[in-house]
């Protein structure tokens, strides 16, 4: 081979006198080769290594002194291997700050020689992440290489968390992985492969589609999860900010701080009831409506307030706060408001609303502090003096009704089956399956984000409606969620749509239209 042309007969006599009692046993395979820089001029002091094409830098055993060697003055190193098979070469030089890398060279006999190769400058990987991953244990790696850092390294650019490797050989690289120190190794792929260039970043951004939390991979206690609420608030009983609380079917509460998980249920912490619909916060407590009750929590203890201390009925369903902190909640039948200051509940009734049904499915506030109450036989709104109902004759698009909420705008929208309702102060505009890309189904929760994007949760799936155009999320790469049973969406400080479902648990993902 033509780098036999390059090494004298005093270059090989040192690496026989290198390899010689380096700790290997003699007859074991020998590679040699011959590193330059970009002009073609022999490197000195260049570190090499030979390294096997599986080898994990962050777990595995230290690589044998005899697979090192630093190069002459010629450029040649050489190395003894244990036994033949394919190989990863790479080389650095601390100084100069240049890198190389051979993958899958193979090793056969008692001495191979390798192509001369080219040390160049490196290139970056910036890997992103979901804020959900391991920062404490996770790292990242190339397989076959000595290159991998941890997490606890990363930190948040442009709000998204982020981990920069840098002195990343230029050229084809083997697989990046993520792993975990402290458990059993279970690789994830991030990239099959990949190519770096010389002074140029590589972004890697596996976790774009999903991440799915179900009661067989995180502490949630089972999969059918009805609502979801984000609590930015910190207490000293929770300094962790933010918390997010899912209500289960029928296990309580799980409560997840992006690293860990805390449930609170009847058995483990007293909480009056396992069956909740619905979460929302203020400054000072956590207040859950129950099939039990309206439930307090500030940390201390759990406040239960039901039939036996001011409700008609058992069942709340659903709550929200006015600007006073006070709560408006809607019942199997009935709307009740209670006055946190006093303690005290006012109950409205069909008589006292013009109702005529209020088997109550969602409350909403609106920009003036006026409560719309989504029911079974239309919408109700009261602004402190009179209320006002709205059916079909008013425009809605269906008397009944199944959500709530308002924008930004102070558009008040109105969740049916095949379809929604939008009310902007003076007129109702309707969006349905048949004349709009709104999912078919149950409408379960409508969610506007901060940018005023409305989401819609419903029986089939996710949509969201940019004021102008509908977006599908249930296909190309949120897939994931055609034909899901969608109950609830809320976003947490960065970004991350945390989406639970009937009976799939948790999908965590960064929205991004296509």
């Amino acid at each position: 081979m033509l780098l036999l042309l390059f090494i004298s007969a005093a270059t090989l006599l040192r690496c026989s006198t290198n390899l010689a009692g380096g700790g290997s046993e003699s007859g074991n395979p020998v590679i040699i080769g011959k590193i330059t820089d970009t002009n073609g001029a022999p490197v000195q002091n260049a570190r090499i290594t030979a390294i096997r094409p599986d080898y994990n830098p962050a777990i595995d055993v230290p690589i044998p002194d005899s697979y090192n060697d630093t190069t002459d003055a010629s450029g040649i190193y050489c190395l003894r291997v244990s036994d033949s098979g394919s190989y990863n070469i790479q080389g650095m030089h601390l100084t100069q700050k240049t890198h190389f890398l051979m993958t899958d060279i193979f090793i056969a006999g008692d001495t191979t020689y390798v192509n001369p190769a080219t040390l160049q400058d490196p290139g970056f990987i910036k890997a992103l992440f979901p804020d959900t991953i391991d920062t404490a244990q996770g790292y990242v790696y190339i397989k076959g290489t000595t290159v991998y850092k941890r997490l606890v390294e990363s930190s948040y650019i442009n709000d998204e968390l982020t981990l920069v490797i840098d002195a990343v050989p230029a050229g084809h690289l083997p697989s990046v992985y993520y792993d975990k120190l402290n458990t059993t190794p279970n690789p994830l792929l991030l990239l099959e492969s990949l190519t770096i260039t010389s002074n140029d970043t590589t972004i890697v951004d596996p976790f774009t589609d999903w991440v799915q939390y179900t009661g067989y991979n995180s502490g949630l206690p089972e999969n059918c999860i009805l609502d979801v609420h984000i609590c930015f608030n910190s207490f000293p009983w929770l300094p962790e900010a933010p918390t997010i609380w899912f209500s289960t079917y029928s296990a309580g509460m799980a409560v997840f701080n992006r690293t860990s998980w805390t449930l609170y249920n009847y058995t483990t912490s007293g909480i009056p009831s396992d069956l909740p619909n619905q979460t929302i916060s203020d400054e000072n407590a956590i207040w859950i409506a129950t099939v039990d009750g309206l439930i307090k929590y500030d940390g201390y203890s759990w406040r239960l307030w039901n039939t036996k201390n001011g409700l008609p009925y058992d069942n709340v369903t659903c709550i929200a706060l006015n600007r006073s902190g006070d709560i408006w909640a809607g019942m199997d039948e009935g709307i009740g408001f209670f006055d946190k200051n006093t303690e005290q509940w006012i109950i409205y009734d069909t008589v006292t609303t013009g109702l005529s049904g209020h088997y109550v499915q969602g409350v909403t506030v609106d920009k003036n502090d006026n409560p719309w109450f989504a029911t079974s036989d239309g919408v109700g709104r009261y602004d402190g003096v009179f209320w006002k109902v709205y059916t079909t004759a008013s425009g809605l698009f269906s008397d009944i009704t199944s959500c709530a909420a308002t924008d930004s705008g102070n558009n008040v929208w109105i969740g049916h089956r095949d379809g929604i309702s939008r009310f902007d102060g003076t007129t109702w505009f309707i969006y349905n399956y048949g004349t709009s890309e709104i999912l078919q189904g149950r409408t379960n929760a409508i969610v506007p984000d901060k940018y005023n994007n409305i989401w819609i949760c419903t029986k089939t799936g996710l949509t969201m409606f940019d004021g102008t155009t509908w977006h599908d999320f249930n296909r190309g790469k949120y897939s994931f969620l055609n034909n899901k049973i969608v109950h609830d969406i809320a976003f947490d400080d960065r970004g991350t749509a945390w989406l639970c479902t009937e009976s799939d648990g948790v999908f965590a993902f960064r929205p991004a239209l296509e």
